[in-house]
């Protein structure tokens, strides 16, 4: 038997606002946890419990499921699939290991190559004799990387290696040195298994020599992109609360922004066959509501306008019942076609690469988008009740204070409609990125690599604080995701005019929690003795109330007797059992924030620092309509 693993860190490390509201001073007020939490005698506890039994399970990796697939067809073996390794999953994982001969990690997202040590060298300690095998992205970056440290001397490089020169341990036995290496996979796993050597002579694959230290240097074979079909109804999944099934539209992406990596690793464009990518969602199972969820992977689902004509109308000809969500570009949603085309074809969440709204800084990125463009497709998303989520890249050649500023103004002064969310992220410069070549690093002033660098108009340390009050830089009815937000929430069955109101009401209360921070000693009897904040508590509730009641399927979180049971360990990762949720007390909970201000180093044109945006926001009107526009933010000098 083989063990394949989605070495997946996000399940553990999700996105996370710095300074959430919390209840009872300790438990995050994301959606999944108020919705439980209000609609089960306030709890906390339990409330807790059930989303972390959720969060564990947080996403099905469509690496993880074609590796099966491959090996399953082409080798002979039967396949146990874990989607995530964490704390919780580690009694299934043992079990599994204990009776497998072969460990299969993908490390497509794994944010660093030590958890896929972790992952390597627990198994050994269980089953010594096991052979690991290690691909995906994570993987196929490092030999990048080897090969652009080659090219440029004294290139600083703050990642883990794995063909350095210098020795270093590892519990991995083979790589997997491709872009498309299910195929790779299994004439490895059949060479070994006939034990006859070949796998020396496979181009892709590295093996670690033990006596020397590090990985061999393999010979690379570009090898021809598969057809991403996945049959998803042979690969047992753990009990998701709500599942979204990844499915790959095709490969590479056009585009070559500067500070993206992703054409340097995949530069070729392909797409899959339309029946294959059909086949895949029709074999999806769907959810209780009758309804197939689906994540398209692709880093652009809609490369233009023409294809995403094309595509979004057989989708809607094919009458999958399907709901979907996926990442595009500002560019490709122009008109009320295309619009109309997304949301009858059953789209429920856009990730939009906005990266900033200011078009000196788009245009210094390659972006190839307009401030007028971006406005443009997150107007008609939203007036069609698609959850849009806009990322934001802060820090690049160009951006100032008065770029956040301009960013954040864009944000507040459109329309009071749908839902949106704002999720911004440092710079992190990439070597393999357009933005590290000589011409880029000359032309900005750039010096650095990864998260700390510096060029004529910011640092990363000011980038890092800027992103931190970028969130009170916002209007209420506006947010940045709170974790698990965006993990184990159904945002198919969501009302946006409802979760906005949610939004606004949590961020009154949290600024108004800030306030009261700044002018009591005693934080944990705030809720006690202020009317204000009593109300807004209550103003939650009724808001997250309404809000599921609002769904067109049956809620946001499963119910108790559908939430995970035990499942068998040959065929999923998950042993967890529901947790009973009890009724306790009404009291209000209380908040325990961070301090509201900080200070932002001067930049290289700046004299002195910046604090954070003051929003004025009046939280008496809390029980009323959405903040109006326009407004604006302005950062203040610290003298």
């Amino acid at each position: 038997m083989a063990l394949v693993v989605g070495a997946s860190e996000m399940a553990e490390n999700p996105l996370v606002i710095d300074d959430p509201l919390l209840v009872e001073g300790r438990y995050i007020a994301s959606i999944p946890f108020l919705c439980e939490y209000f609609t089960n005698g306030k709890n906390a506890e339990a409330a807790q419990s059930v989303v972390e039994n959720g969060r564990k399970h947080a996403h099905l990796m469509l690496g993880a499921a074609r590796i099966a697939q491959e090996v399953e067809r082409n080798c002979g073996l039967s396949t146990t699939v874990m989607f995530s390794y964490s704390r919780s999953t580690r009694p299934q994982f043992e079990a599994a290991v204990s009776s497998s001969k072969i460990l299969l990690l993908s490390t497509t997202l794994t944010a660093t190559w030590q958890f896929a040590e972790k992952i390597a060298l627990h198994a050994k300690l269980v089953n010594p004799s096991i052979i690991v095998i290690a691909g995906g992205m994570r993987v196929f970056k490092s030999y990048k990387l080897y090969l652009k440290e080659k090219e440029i001397d004294n290139f600083e490089l703050n990642d883990t290696l794995l063909f350095s020169a210098e020795p270093f341990n590892s519990a991995v036995d083979y790589l997997i040195v491709s872009l498309y290496g299910e195929r790779t996979v299994a004439k490895l796993i059949n060479s070994l298994l006939k034990n006859d050597g070949q796998w020396r002579k496979l181009p892709n694959v590295s093996w670690y020599q033990r006596n020397i230290g590090n990985f061999t240097i393999p010979t690379i074979l570009e090898e021809e992109p598969n057809d991403c079909e996945v049959d998803w109804s042979r690969i047992p999944v753990p009990p998701f609360p709500v599942p979204w099934y990844p499915v790959q539209v095709g490969q590479g992406c056009p585009f070559k922004c500067s500070f993206c990596d992703y054409a340097a690793v995949a530069p070729k464009v392909t797409r899959c066959s339309p029946e294959s990518i059909f086949r895949t969602i029709s074999s999806i199972p769907p959810w209780k509501d009758g309804l197939r969820r689906v994540l398209f992977t692709n880093d652009n689902l809609l490369i233009s306008r023409t294809v995403a004509k094309e595509f979004l109308t057989e989708l809607i000809k094919r009458d999958l019942h399907v709901v979907w969500k996926a990442f595009v570009r500002a560019d490709t949603v122009q008109d009320e076609e295309i619009a109309d085309l997304m949301q009858k074809s059953g789209c429920r969440l856009v990730f939009i690469g906005v990266e900033s709204c200011e078009q000196t800084v788009l245009s210094n990125m390659s972006k190839h988008t307009t401030v007028e463009m971006i406005r443009r497709c997150v107007l008609l998303l939203l007036e069609r009740s698609v959850l849009v989520r806009a990322a934001l890249v802060v820090g690049f050649p160009g951006e100032t204070r008065e770029t956040v500023e301009a960013t954040m103004n864009f944000f507040n002064n459109l329309p009071v409609v749908g839902a949106l969310e704002v999720q911004p992220v440092t710079l992190v410069l990439s070597p393999l990125s357009p933005l590290s070549e000589p011409a880029q690093r000359e032309q900005f002033g750039v010096t650095g690599m990864w998260s700390n660098w510096l060029h004529r108009t910011m640092s990363s340390i000011e980038a890092d604080v800027f992103l931190s009050r970028m969130p009170s830089m916002l209007l209420p009815h506006l947010s940045v995701p709170y974790e698990t937000d965006s993990i184990i929430e159904d945002v198919a069955s969501v009302s946006s005019d409802a979760r906005r109101n949610v939004y606004r009401i949590r961020n009154l209360l949290h600024k108004h929690q800030q306030q009261l921070s700044t002018t009591s000693t005693t934080a944990t009897t705030i809720s006690s003795v202020d009317p204000i904040e009593t109300q807004l508590w209550n103003d939650l509730e009724a808001a997250v109330l309404a809000m599921i009641t609002s769904t067109t399927s049956p809620s946001i979180l499963p119910p108790e007797n559908s939430r995970p049971q035990p499942i068998p360990s040959t065929t999923s990762t998950s042993n967890a059992t529901a947790t009973t949720i009890a009724a306790n007390s009404n009291a209000t909970p209380t908040v325990t924030p961070a301090p509201s201000s900080v200070s932002i180093p001067a930049s290289s044109q700046e004299s002195s620092a910046t604090q954070g945006a003051n929003v004025s926001v009046p939280t008496q009107q809390a029980t009323g309509g959405d903040i109006q526009q326009p407004t604006t933010v302005t950062t203040t000098k610290v003298e």
